[in-house]
């Protein structure tokens, strides 16, 4: 995730490409990097204009993501900070919210994949 850095110059950088939780945002590439099985900059095509975020989002609507829309849909809510609780991860209704619809989540999907001898 090289091309994933922020810093506190990135806020306004952030709020212009509609990044509401750079936490989660980061979850949601490093998601799509395991399931691309690449770091995302070698996912980018010339349409990204050499920006991640957009190789991102563009990955995230993939039609046949690799690891199913289960997956796809947890990288979704990450990428767009999407659980209904804001976006501070000060706020427990949002750590909760999290820990549901990714953790919780993302472990019976390995929980279906090591049943299927998916490994």
């Amino acid at each position: 995730m090289t091309g994933m850095k922020f810093t506190k110059d990135a806020v306004t950088d952030q709020m212009r490409q509609g990044i509401t939780n750079s936490t989660l945002f980061c979850l949601g590439v490093a998601l799509l990097e395991i399931a691309y099985w690449s770091p995302i900059e070698e996912k980018a095509t010339e349409d990204d204009e050499g920006n991640p975020v957009l190789t991102a989002r563009r990955l995230q609507k993939d039609r046949a993501p690799p690891l199913g829309l289960e997956f796809q849909s947890i990288v979704k809510r990450c990428l767009s900070c999407d659980f209904g609780f804001g976006d501070q991860l000060s706020e427990t209704g949002l750590q909760s919210a999290v820990y549901t619809n990714v953790a919780c989540e993302l472990e019976g999907l390995i929980a279906k994949f090591i049943k299927l001898g998916i490994k």
